[in-house]
């Protein structure tokens, strides 16, 4: 047997024979700071079914639904933008994101639930996020002032969900046992993607993935997002064009889930996996699998998407929704199919008439090496119209 294959087999040992109980523990710290209990979170069978069963439900997407996800994506950016440009004025860029990301959630899973502000997704989402971090002390107690954090979030989802006071929100009726593992999910992927794609891009691969990105938007579904093309450009007008881009008739043969494949194994939405074994608690490095050169190629720290052309994915370490027995129901379909629509929409939004700005800039925009996938990384970050 190969190293290589040494390698992929000890990573997926562990979760191949997961129980319940080992993935439970390690999350035990989100049941500490939300109140949630869902499949990451549960020890019981019935309700570990019961739940995943729903969610495969609530996932399935008809084209007709991707269109009309697509379209009011593009246009709540759209419109967002509109009262930028209109003040002359430059926004957050993480802000902006995360509420962009919450919406489309909440277009997805709760339709029914009257859409929050802005403002009130930057309060509910910043709660979300310092309780997180908070919980990664998970032999601490929470303190008064995370207490204080949880219980005001809480109360906002209440509100906004329209949940009875006389009735429990913490446990199986939290709206965060779906709204939390769909938003942080996609959150991080689609800002690290939309910065790759749209401001640390060549001027090939920028209009080579707008094109994509506007054909993919025009009519998303499976088929257009896995679909292959030879996009053609001028070679006359491409001084030393880049060999991993264009080959010597100036084309290239890329799809959008290429595009979005390559963000998540160098951005996976889980870095590390989590098991507790009855001897030892078992981390996976999902990020190091991913960007390691023995896997990979001497390239594996670039963003490359073009590596995915004809690339067996089952004999690569990819695992970003998880692996073995308790993979993300999302993982072959929905989860990058909405990645995708989110970071083709922004992408073609926030055109060249915008660039980034603020403390770090130089490091996001010069630095080929990947981006920080910290979730506080990149706070600092402005768009700003170029006057």
């Amino acid at each position: 047997m190969s190293a290589k294959s040494c390698a992929i087999q000890q990573y997926q040992a562990p979760l191949r024979r997961s129980t319940l109980e080992e993935r439970a523990m390690p999350n035990q710290r989100l049941v500490r700071v939300f109140g949630i209990d869902n499949a990451f979170t549960t020890t019981n069978t019935n309700y570990y079914r019961s739940f995943v069963t729903k969610v495969r439900l609530e996932l399935r997407t008809s084209n007709d639904d991707w269109r009309y996800l697509a379209g009011i994506t593009f246009e709540s950016i759209g419109h967002r933008l509109s009262d930028v440009e209109d003040r002359q004025a430059s926004f957050v860029l993480v802000d902006f994101v995360q509420i962009v990301v919450f919406r489309a959630v909440m277009f997805k899973f709760f339709s029914s639930v009257p859409m929050p502000s802005d403002e009130d997704i930057k309060s509910i989402t910043s709660k979300i996020n310092t309780l997180w971090i908070a919980s990664k002390n998970q032999e601490e107690p929470l303190g008064a002032s995370m207490e204080k954090e949880k219980e005001g979030l809480l109360l906002q989802l209440r509100d906004l969900f329209h949940i009875p006071q006389d009735q429990r929100i913490e446990g199986p009726h939290n709206p965060l046992n779906i709204l939390l593992p769909a938003y942080e999910t996609l959150w991080r992927i689609v800002l690290r993607l939309l910065i790759e794609v749209r401001f640390r891009n060549t001027e090939e691969e920028y209009s080579h993935n707008n094109l994509l990105f506007e054909a993919f938007l025009s009519n998303p579904s499976p088929r257009t997002f896995d679909k292959e093309e030879f996009l053609s450009f001028s070679v006359k007008n491409i001084v030393n064009p880049n060999p991993r881009i264009l080959d010597k008739k100036g084309r290239t043969r890329i799809s959008v889930h290429h595009i979005v494949n390559e963000g998540l194994r160098l951005y996976p939405p889980t870095r590390r996996i989590y098991r507790q074994m009855s001897d030892e608690k078992v981390s996976v490095d999902v990020e190091n699998l991913q960007r390691n050169p023995e896997f990979w190629g001497l390239d594996a720290s670039e963003f490359q998407p073009g590596r995915f052309d004809g690339m067996k994915l089952c004999k690569m370490p990819f695992l970003p929704f998880g692996a073995g027995v308790f993979e993300c129901p999302a993982k072959n379909t929905f989860g990058p199919m909405m990645i995708g629509i989110l970071v083709s929409a922004l992408t073609l939004r926030i055109g060249k008439q915008y660039r980034l700005s603020g403390e770090g800039v130089e490091d996001v925009t010069r630095n080929k090496v990947p981006l920080e996938n910290g979730r506080k990384a990149y706070e600092d970050l402005l768009v700003e119209l170029v006057r």
